[in-house]
């Protein structure tokens, strides 16, 4: 009996080892997507200033309008289209 008993407790022990990694091996892959989150948005800030002269006197509102206007029209909406479906046949989807 003594035997199986520690059988048992060894191998709760386990569980509780493996149950940790797993929550730390998840905690750490959330911190990565949220990085690679960050990375990209800071990126794309950044492309939006190079292309809008003076974007910083906008505030997020005013962007945020012009943007939702200037991809709102069917023109935007075709190359939008035309861009996707270029991308996707190289074998590199945009969305």
């Amino acid at each position: 009996m003594k035997n199986i008993d520690e059988q048992i407790a060894k191998t709760q022990a386990q569980i509780n080892q493996l149950t940790n990694k797993k929550k730390r091996l998840i905690s750490e892959q959330k911190q990565a997507e949220r990085k690679k989150r960050t990375k990209r948005l800071i990126e794309r800030g950044a492309i939006l200033e190079s292309v809008i002269n003076n974007a910083e006197n906008f505030s997020n509102e005013q962007l945020q309008t012009l943007l939702i206007e200037i991809f709102s029209s069917e023109f935007a909406k075709g190359k939008i289209k035309n861009f996707r479906e270029h991308t996707a046949s190289e074998g590199n989807p945009l969305f």
